[in-house]
């Protein structure tokens, strides 16, 4: 029966369809990371701890101390609030949505007497998701007008990953994984403007429509080195993980048309085109250690850095993301601290944990000053762990705010709330 729940798993892991979401405002989340939401409440500092069926999201070495089949299943909930402080107001736009992002396979296996960790995954890694209306009725005491936009987008790029992890000796352990990137967007923008005067009639109409396709090849490799393998074992563990550099190729085509009424007098417009440009992803390098306190308390804390400095990262790349801020290629180095207490006298049959973390937001902005944009991040979790399964739950609060100077100075900021929510199920 086991067997047979994990080759339905692995049939449903093929199929699997993501309408993953994620405001468009300020474009994607370059901080591309692992998922779960025992590391999300953790803050993310999971690199150097990775012992789960998400660890070939974070150090596909940390397959390695799973010792059965095990699948997981992550899912989110967003909401992003986005406040603009003008000189004369303040102006706030709010989205909420939901996100099915990850699924994982986990099956050990011995061949030619070593033991391997095999593993089969699919992670939304660009998520972009984004709505926004916007309409407006008034009189101006002449005639009627009439404004009306609407911006609509979806999709994103995912990956598919496959990967394996053998101990190498008493402590280390490697891991390796491809990544295969994959996936499509649509982009869809309507806008409307009508005039009515006593003797004049306006009316105006427009459609942009883009479609993308993605691909692109890249790989991970993982080290753990694990001394609770020692003769005298000691509770710490080390996590190394590199993530070589490619181009995500995006295929585009690119639809236009407009309607026009100038008082009668009618105007048609339609065009077309397509093209295809790389966008250069960066070497991303990440560490983690752990030390576990007992049984129960484990500290973790990661560094990670993405070299967007060294990628070809497309300028424009509002093309992809309808953002038209100047984006200047600088490195995101992140830093992740969390800590997960286990209370094992509650219940007989099933373990409550309690997590709690912190990280930094690096972004590719920049304020009028000319320093980075850095935000940061608050989280906390906990689950049910039982013999059969992991039920987690997290929640996350990230900020940060980018000042601006142009025909008004203002300062953005933006806040997205996330909770996370994941099952692993051990066959």
């Amino acid at each position: 029966m086991e067997r047979k729940l994990f080759i339905v798993f692995f049939i449903l892991l093929f199929s699997f369809s993501v309408n993953a979401q994620l405001d468009l405002s300020l474009g994607p989340d370059w901080n591309f990371t692992g998922v779960g939401a025992r590391a999300a409440g953790m803050g993310g500092a999971f690199i150097g701890v990775a012992d789960d069926a998400t660890a070939i999201s974070w150090n596909p070495a940390g397959l390695t101390q799973l010792d059965k089949p095990e699948a997981s299943i992550v899912g989110r909930g967003l909401g992003e609030i986005y406040e603009v402080d003008f000189d004369y107001g303040v102006e706030t736009y709010e989205d909420e949505h939901a996100i099915l992002n990850f699924l994982s396979g986990v099956y050990p296996f011995e061949f030619s007497g070593k033991q391997f960790i095999a593993a089969l995954a699919v992670q939304r890694q660009l998520d972009l998701y984004s709505y926004y209306k916007e309409e407006y009725w008034g009189e101006d005491g002449s005639g009627f007008n009439r404004y009306y936009y609407e911006k609509f987008s979806e999709g994103g790029a995912s990956t598919i990953t496959l990967g394996l992890g053998s101990r190498m000796g008493s402590i280390f352990s490697l891991g390796a994984a491809i990544n295969l990137w994959v996936g499509n967007a649509l982009l869809e923008s309507k806008y409307e403007f009508e005039d009515d005067l006593p003797d004049f009639y306006y009316y105006s109409e427009s459609y942009d429509k883009s479609d993308w396709n993605f691909s692109g090849l890249n790989f991970v490799f993982g080290v753990m080195v694990d001394y609770n393998y020692l003769e005298n074992p000691k509770p710490f563990k080390l996590g190394l993980v590199v993530k070589t550099p490619f181009d995500l190729k995006v295929d585009k085509e690119y639809s236009y048309e407009s309607y026009i009424d100038n008082n009668g007098e009618i105007t048609e417009y339609y065009d077309e085109e397509s093209n295809s440009y790389p966008l250069g992803m960066p070497l991303i390098c990440g560490f983690g250690a752990s030390y576990c306190f007992g049984y129960n308390f484990t500290l973790a804390m990661d560094i990670e850095a993405r070299l967007f400095g060294n990628s070809n990262l497309k300028e424009d790349y509002e093309d992809l993301t309808g953002n038209d801020e100047e984006i200047e290629n600088q490195n995101l180095t992140q830093f992740r601290i969390g800590g997960e207490y286990l209370f094992t006298e509650i219940w007989d049959f099933a373990v409550i944990p309690f997590r709690l973390g912190i990280q930094t937001l690096p972004t590719l902005f920049k304020n009028m000053d000319g320093n980075q944009v850095v935000g940061g991040g608050i989280s906390f979790g906990t689950g049910l762990i039982t013999d059969r399964y992991s039920f987690d739950i997290s929640a996350k609060n990230t900020k940060f705010d980018i000042e601006r100077e142009d025909s008004d100075e203002f300062i953005y900021t933006k806040t997205i709330n996330t909770i996370t929510l994941s099952l692993i199920y051990y066959f």
